[in-house]
């Protein structure tokens, strides 16, 4: 006859670490909360068999919950990154649709929730543009409609802008602009929303007059031609009255 029983209940983080000793062999068993109150494995106990036979024919699927809920722990997700997670654990698709109605019935799996936390960290954030948004949005298989508060569609752009500045403090300011557009388009906001709200006073002109004097010194050094010096620095972004000022003076 079959001697089966409990020998150890220890809760653990997010789950139950279970001993069963069935003809003394002991044996390790990770399990939720959920088998562990529906098994009825609340006190150290003898099983019958069937009992037994009925708990290790819910572990596959207990597997997958407990799975599922460590994978929940370290951020939200949406329901498309959970059943692609799953499926590196099971071709079953049935058992993987248990699992999100199980997820999404303790409120864990909740893709309307999970699309607002998701738009306030790449908004507030990561201050992405609109493009970048839909497109994280797209991938998370989240709805992709969502309204940029114009506020921070501003606040966003003027703190990029700043933050642009300061580390490329020695470009032209023609070169800050044409280089900082093209940060913000690959940031993911539109021609339209750089046009709406870049603030070019933010950019800062004090290296200028240095850097058009370095740059012209190096130039002199490459070049004899000096209208072929002139269109070397316009291809830079300096101005044409700042060049033939310091030209003057260099003369």
């Amino acid at each position: 006859m079959d001697d089966i029983r409990i020998a150890s209940i220890k809760k653990d983080k997010g789950s139950y670490k279970l001993i069963i000793i069935k003809d003394n062999e002991e044996t390790k068993y990770s399990i939720t909360e959920d088998l562990l109150i529906e098994s009825r494995f609340l006190s150290l106990r003898k099983l019958s068999i069937e009992e037994y036979k009925l708990f290790l024919s819910k572990l596959p699927l207990d597997y997958l919950l407990l799975t599922s809920i460590k994978y929940l722990d370290k951020r939200i997700k949406s329901e498309k990154e959970m059943k692609e997670y799953l499926l590196n654990h099971t071709t079953s698709l049935d058992m993987i649709n248990v699992i999100i109605d199980k997820l999404k019935k303790k409120k864990m799996l909740d893709d309307e929730s999970y699309k607002q936390s998701l738009l306030n960290e790449l908004i507030y954030y990561k201050r992405d543009g609109r493009l970048l948004i839909y497109s994280k949005l797209n991938d998370a298989g989240l709805p992709s409609e969502f309204i940029y508060p114009i506020d921070a569609l501003k606040d966003n752009i003027d703190k990029l802008t700043i933050a642009f500045d300061h580390k490329n403090y020695d470009l032209s300011y023609q070169d800050k602009v044409n280089k900082l557009k093209i940060y913000l388009l690959r940031k993911g906001y539109t021609e339209e929303d750089i046009s709406k709200n870049l603030n070019y006073h933010l950019l800062s002109k004090q290296n200028e007059l240095s850097n058009l004097s370095r740059d012209l010194d190096k130039l002199k050094k490459r070049y004899d031609d000096k209208d072929k010096i002139i269109l070397e620095l316009l291809k830079k972004g300096y101005s044409s009255r700042d060049i033939d000022d310091l030209w003057r003076e260099h003369d």
